[in-house]
Parts: structure tokens; sequence; C-alpha cells
């Protein structure tokens, strides 16, 4: 089952007539996990860039990012500005162009998920864990929690 064409989460609030707006919560480099550097087929030991953050529909929260690219992406003093883009954006930026995304979802119920909340009950998220590949090479892995309910996306089919 495919999804059809999707751009960004923050092309698809702009399209409801809405303002979509990007929170950089943090920003590190750092040594993969043994996970992350499976999923972006980088050697034991490599570093990546990751970075957390929260994306806003004209102030409401729809969702938490946890979000891991290549290091080798961008040069050693990097743009913090540059985390308030779409990450579609954020490529544009770089250079780089992804032909390819692989995309898994699940729901997900949790009381961890993101920051800054006061309310720590648990709530339920729909996760889209996707992989993303440029020139057949994985180059970021992105983990978005969708507060369930609150996200409405556009996507073009085309046979």
């Amino acid at each position: 089952m495919g999804m059809g064409h999707f751009e960004s989460l923050t092309e698809s609030i702009r399209e409801q007539g809405r303002t979509p707006r990007i929170e950089l919560h943090k920003l590190e480099r750092r040594e993969a996990t043994a996970g992350e550097a499976q999923k972006l087929g980088l050697p034991d030991g490599a570093r990546l860039l990751y970075t957390e953050r929260a994306i806003y529909s004209d102030d409401e929260l729809l969702s938490y990012g946890y979000d891991r690219y290549l290091d080798s992406l961008f040069p050693e003093v990097v743009d913090e500005t540059m985390f308030s883009m779409s990450f579609v954006d954020i490529f544009e930026r770089l250079g780089v162009r992804t032909d390819r995304t692989e995309v898994e979802y699940h729901a997900v119920l949790s009381s961890t998920i993101g920051w800054g909340r006061s309310n720590r009950a648990p709530q339920l998220y729909v996760l889209l864990d996707r992989v993303h590949y440029a020139q057949d090479l994985p180059v970021f892995h992105a983990q978005t929690y969708c507060v369930e309910g609150r996200n409405r996306i556009y996507t073009s089919s085309s046979r």
C-alpha cells in the first residue's frame, strides 16, 4: 500500500492555509548507536548529526521529530537556523536530492515522547519511521511521532 507522493509536513500545513513552525530542541554530533549505524549503513563508531524538533501548525503541536543525518553532509560549524526548515528544504540547501523513502508506520502509546509537556499521561502517536535515500544510499533517518488525530496530509498519486 503506497501513500502517494508526499513532500513535507510543513508544505501540507501550508496547503491547509495554516502556518507551520519548527522548533529545534536538541542538536548534537555524536557516535551512532548500533541500530542507527545499521539504518544509515554506517560503520561502527561513525558520527552522525542528531536533532530533536517539534512541528506546530498555527501554534498547535503536531509532532515530535527525532532525526539522524549523515554527519558528512554538514560543514564543521552547523547553522542551527537551518533546522527551523523542513528536511526537504534542509537537503535542498545542502545540495542533496533524495530520491526514495522507506516508511514504516506504527501506533505508539507513550508518556516519554516529547519534551516540555506538563502532563506526562500516556499519549497516542502515529510513528512515521523513515529512511531517506540519495543515489541509493541512506542519508537521513527520521522518527516522527505525530500526535494522533492532529495531522492531515495531502498526497498526490500517479500511475
